[in-house]
């Protein structure tokens, strides 16, 4: 299994159905050439029209990253021209959290999700641009400078100068401060409801997103008020999500994770640019 092309279908699903809630519920999202809105605290200007981009969502998706851990910057992209209806994925949402399990057959051969190109991507904001590149054999964009810093409340500001995926600049969204994950998740009981715990969130979002893959590839993403200090995924949300019991056949991840976000359209595509600071990332099992 290829697990970097896993990260670009989870990534551009769940951003696809992301921007299409956002985009029927709200006029705010803007198109080429204007800024992002942002739903963590900071980022877009409000400036910027509809370039005649359909407001009910889009076809195509992609989802830019920024993580910053201990200052230094690190990024990633994935853009897919694919649906979430092509994967066959069920989706659902479960009080604060939104489920998406989908068959893992895709992830294993190169006719389910087709890796697209956006040019060089490039974040401003910190100590140098960072820049992403995009991999040949994974399809995904990864930066490889290991000495670009951000500070937290700057502003980060992504630009691409275009292939597949039309050029943009000037979507922004705030690096939010970091956060202390005071517990332990190296077991996660699925037959009860999980409360993440932290502390140090000043303003924004705390986002939690559990992955598991085996015989299907389950996301359950969920995002928290940052000074509310902890978060609880309802038991129902993990109800068809496959088991972690066996570490050696399921690959099951979790992260409890500082956010800011913005959305918005770069031609067809619906794109997601997330800013993320430290947290946790870890692997669990269930007992």
């Amino acid at each position: 299994m290829n697990w970097f092309k896993l990260w670009g279908v989870i990534a551009a699903t769940g951003a696809s159905l992301a921007f299409a809630a956002c985009s029927s519920s709200s006029n705010n999202t803007n198109a080429d050439g204007g800024t992002g809105t942002d739903d963590g605290g900071g980022g877009g200007d409000g400036g910027g029209g509809d370039d005649g981009s359909s407001s009910g969502g889009s076809p195509y998706a992609g989802q830019i990253r920024l993580s910053v851990s201990n200052g230094k910057a690190s990024g990633a992209a994935s853009f897919q021209k694919i649906e979430s209806d092509s994967l066959h994925c069920q989706t659902s949402t479960v009080g604060p959290c939104h489920v998406l399990i989908c068959p893992d057959s895709p992830l294993d051969t190169d006719g389910g999700a087709t890796p697209v190109s956006a040019g060089t991507i490039t974040i401003a904001g910190g100590s140098a641009p960072l820049t992403l590149n995009l991999s040949s054999v994974s399809g995904v964009y990864q930066s490889s400078a290991t000495n670009v810093t951000f500070t937290a409340g700057a502003t980060a500001t992504v630009s691409a100068t275009g292939g597949d995926v039309p050029a943009f600049d000037g979507k922004t969204t705030k690096v939010p401060g970091d956060i202390t994950v005071t517990d332990s998740y190296d077991t996660i009981d699925f037959t009860k409801d999980a409360v993440m715990k932290w502390s140090g969130g000043t303003d924004g979002k705390v986002a939690v997103n559990i992955v598991v893959a085996d015989t299907s590839t389950a996301t359950i993403s969920c995002q928290f008020d940052a000074t509310a200090g902890t978060g609880t995924i309802p038991k129902d949300a993990f109800k068809n999500v496959p088991s972690c019991a066996d570490s050696g056949n399921a690959l099951c991840t979790y992260e409890v994770v500082p956010v800011s976000s913005a959305t918005f359209t770069a031609g067809e595509y619906g794109i997601t640019f997330e800013a993320h600071g430290d947290g946790q990332v870890g692997t669990f099992t269930n007992p």
